[in-house]
């Protein structure tokens, strides 16, 4: 489910780079793997940085961002993106602050970043103790760099990197749905009802 998500905010960065005469979209993706319930509280958050290419292919360089969610509490991070200086940030309660993510990439001495558009930066463990069915939103803040670099570029090329905040930086967003309790469950009943049916109602 959140692998579809991810294609749909690519769908929509396209769209809305055609909408605005072709300019370069950046941001981040917040997409879910998991869903909390009060047998299993916690489910993980993934960040992904996410562009419309220019001209040429690019490759993610670096890019921070503060994270929050509606309530709730982050427990742990993981970085999946961990070149020098990189951190998952401060986690205090429903807050990450001051998290950075960077990859070096210098073509001409053989030094290549990972490539990957969308790309995975961090994970989080996120937990509740409220089931009440309600949204819960999770968006990033306070973002300041995200540059992104030409996967390749001649070795006389000074700046071989674009910078994307502030002019063509979108910041994330999404929300995530906690159901009603027992919702799931209800669904499951009434599909075995239909199936039981539809097997009483097959000819001999």
């Amino acid at each position: 489910m959140h692998r579809q998500k991810i294609v749909a905010g690519i769908v929509g960065l396209v769209a809305a780079a055609g909408a605005a005469c072709a300019q370069t979209n950046a941001t981040y993706l917040i997409t879910f793997d998991g869903q909390v319930t009060p047998q299993n509280p916690t489910m993980t958050v993934e960040i992904w940085a996410t562009w419309v290419d220019p001209p040429v292919e690019h490759l993610f360089g670096e890019g921070d961002y503060d994270l929050t969610a509606g309530d709730g509490l982050f427990l742990s991070g993981a970085k999946h993106l961990s070149g020098a200086g990189s951190t998952i940030g401060v986690l205090v309660g429903n807050t990450v602050t001051g998290a950075i993510f960077r990859q070096v990439h210098i073509p001409q001495f053989g030094i290549f970043g990972l490539s990957g558009n969308p790309i995975l930066l961090a994970t989080y463990e996120w937990t509740t103790t409220d089931f009440t069915p309600r949204s819960v939103v999770f968006e990033t803040s306070n973002t300041t760099t995200f540059l992104i670099a030409e996967v390749l570029y001649p070795f006389w090329r000074k700046k071989p990197t674009f910078q994307l905040y502030p002019w063509a930086f979108t910041r994330g967003r999404n929300v995530y749905v906690i159901p009603a309790p027992g919702s799931a469950a209800l669904l499951g009943v009434f599909a075995l009802g239909v199936i039981g049916r539809g097997r009483r109602q097959r000819p001999g």
